[in-house]
């Protein structure tokens, strides 16, 4: 038994323990045969690495045999015969690593690495954004409404550009990465200050109360 990494599982190797996405979901059972569609459901679940049953002579000789097949591009999908031999080499190195960059790629995705750590806090951080976004392009969309392009420019463009400048300028300073996360944020919040108090300045415009 060893543990091999995803990139280097081939169908007919045998899974020595139990498999399970980072939602707690058995994924693969121990003792599963790999194939084609258990690879991939490796990979679509960010899985590093598995444990093998090097007991089954018949997975170890598959898997050699794929190997082979894959380095000559007998076992690659549109990879003809009537390639010259040295290019069919060259061919089949790069198709290899162009499938060592995508499993390294999906990597990128799993809960144990530090950037899923930093984009699951600064999503977290980010969303309340919508808290205040709604209430600002409503507040834009009503005085577009009513005829008065300005105002609602001046919203639109102070909450999607100065006020989101001023804080990414600002916050890092003081957050750290904390702060890239808050700009947009703080930005809606400015924006909603502004709307407010543009709404209720021409109230008496636009919204009269009947006597």
């Amino acid at each position: 038994m060893r543990r091999v990494n995803t990139d280097q599982l081939r169908p007919g190797m045998i899974i020595a323990e139990d498999i399970y996405a980072p939602n707690g979901q058995l994924i693969i059972a121990k003792g599963t045969k790999l194939t084609d569609a258990t690879l991939e459901q490796l990979s679509r679940n960010a899985v590093l690495s598995s444990r093998i049953d090097d007991s089954v002579k018949t997975a170890a000789a598959s898997s050699q045999k794929r190997e082979e097949d894959i380095y000559k591009g007998d076992d690659i999908p549109g990879f003809t015969s009537n390639i010259p031999e040295n290019l069919r080499e060259a061919r089949a190195k790069q198709i290899k690593e162009q499938k060592k960059s995508y499993t390294e790629g999906l990597n990128f995705f799993h809960p144990q690495t530090e950037t899923y750590a930093i984009a699951k806090t600064g999503f977290f951080i980010f969303s309340f954004n919508y808290m205040f976004a709604g209430l600002n392009i409503f507040s834009s969309a009503l005085f577009t409404a009513l005829n008065n392009g300005i105002i609602s420019a001046v919203i639109s463009f102070l909450r999607t550009f100065v006020f989101i400048a001023v804080s990414i300028l600002l916050l890092p300073q003081l957050l750290g990465v904390t702060g890239v996360w808050l700009s947009v944020p703080a930005a809606e919040f400015a924006t909603l200050f502004l709307s407010l108090y543009l709404v209720q300045k021409y109230r008496g415009r636009y919204f009269r109360t009947p006597a």
